[in-house]
């Protein structure tokens, strides 16, 4: 074979087109395919443990075909099957699959476009490093999307829609936008996500759900996560989210609208380092801030031990809200909570029925304008290290609530408690 993809002679007389699968089956290959004009298939079909390197500076478009009983699949690798690199321009008219089911890595170097949809299938490993723009959504359902740069753009992204995916972000851009354009992590009930970013930057122009009905995990350990909107950790109810936020690759950000840590499932938050900033943004009534467990049956757990979480602004105000109308527990061992001076309130336990706590201890440092111990509900402070530096101290709101503050060890409280 030589290196003209579009030479027929390579391809046995007769050149492959819109409808046809471009089959790889050899064990080695002694030249590279190599795209001199555009070109169009089906789809990418690698059997063969030969590595595959297609190469060329003009567009191959993948129309999707059917490919081992695989409709609508653009790109198919098997097992057993070398690794298969497309350094080449990649354009999707359609929406289509790429299946990886190799141990081999299946590389795209070349900037992928077009108007289709694109999901990731299979148990190996899919890296794409190009400028990539997607006017249909991306959907990671089986093994791993990697991101070590370039960029990535689409509407709306689902890592775990009905199985199992993985995206791992060390680099580049991933820009989430468009209207309704959002990130589910976990969609289904039967689905799990997990999202990596330990580089580069990740902007969602609307909100985020980790844990939607599934299960969802964000692990953040360096770049800049921007959400415009709200990020919820356990969406529904039986789903289960997850975020971890620190240090380990670099200074981590994290800004949100709103965070709700179990929205109507299960949410966990544990920050290590790095800054989460929640600005509280949004029209009027919906600049609330942060909530754990924000509705009847949900539960939200925040633990800081470093870094530095702000809530709140200038113009927004903004509280951090622990027991909505479900249970809330705040750990703090470390760290800075800081509500923004002039308008900012800590709620324990807000509503009636509501469950509520929060634990000082070690060198941590909260600084609310006002603390609202069992707002209605059943709210609990518990302070034995760390500072409490607030203006007011307010045990109960409403009949039938139950505060309570317990003071103990080297915790320093500095405030008027009423």
């Amino acid at each position: 074979m030589g290196t003209d993809w579009n030479d027929a002679l390579n391809w046995g007389g007769t050149l492959p087109g819109s409808a046809d699968v471009a089959l790889f089956s050899a064990a080695s290959y002694v030249s590279q395919p190599s795209l001199t004009t555009t070109a169009s298939v089906g789809g990418i079909w690698d059997t063969g443990s030969g590595a595959v390197t297609i190469g060329g500076t003009s567009a191959l478009t993948l129309f999707g075909a059917t490919i081992n009983s695989n409709t609508g699949t653009g790109m198919e690798v098997d097992v057993g099957a070398g690794p298969l690199t497309i350094n080449a321009p990649l354009v999707l008219p359609n929406n289509q699959q790429w299946i990886n089911n190799s141990a081999s890595a299946l590389t795209v170097n070349g900037a992928v476009s077009g108007t289709g949809s694109l999901t990731i299938l299979g148990s190996g490993l899919l890296t794409l490093s190009g400028l990539n723009t997607l006017a249909g959504n991306l959907t990671v359902d089986g093994g791993t999307l990697q991101m070590p740069n370039g960029s990535l753009a689409s509407p709306t992204q689902y890592v775990g829609y009905s199985g199992t995916g993985t995206l791992l972000q060390s680099g580049g851009v991933n820009a989430i936008g468009g209207i309704g354009g959002q990130l589910y992590l976990g969609h289904t009930s039967i689905s799990s996500g997990t999202y990596y970013l330990n580089g580069g930057s990740l902007s969602c122009e609307n909100a985020e759900y980790v844990g939607y009905s599934g299960t969802g995990s964000f692990a953040q350990s360096g770049g800049a996560h921007s959400v415009s909107s709200n990020l919820y950790l356990g969406y529904n109810s039986a789903s289960n989210g997850t975020y971890n936020l620190s240090n380990l690759n670099g200074a981590s950000q994290l800004s949100a609208s709103n965070e709700y840590i179990g929205y109507s499932g299960t949410g966990s938050f544990t920050q290590t380092g790095g800054t989460n900033s929640v600005t509280a943004g949004g029209e009027p009534g919906e600049n609330i801030g942060l909530v754990l467990g924000s509705n009847r049956g949900s539960s939200g757990t925040y633990n800081l031990t470093g870094g530095s979480l702000f809530c709140g602004g200038p113009e927004t105000g903004g509280s951090e809200i622990i027991g909505g109308l479900g249970t809330g527990n705040f750990a703090q061992s470390g760290g800075t909570n800081a509500l923004f001076a002039n308008a900012s309130n800590l709620i324990i336990a807000n509503y009636d029925g509501s469950n509520g706590t929060y634990n000082l201890t070690g060198s941590g440092l909260l600084s609310p304008q006002r603390e609202f111990i069992g707002y209605e509900g059943t709210g609990s402070f518990t302070e034995s290290g760390g500072t409490n530096s607030t203006a007011n101290v307010i045990l109960g709101s409403a009949a039938g609530s139950s505060p309570t503050y317990n003071l103990s060890g080297s915790g320093l409280l500095s405030s008027q408690v009423f």
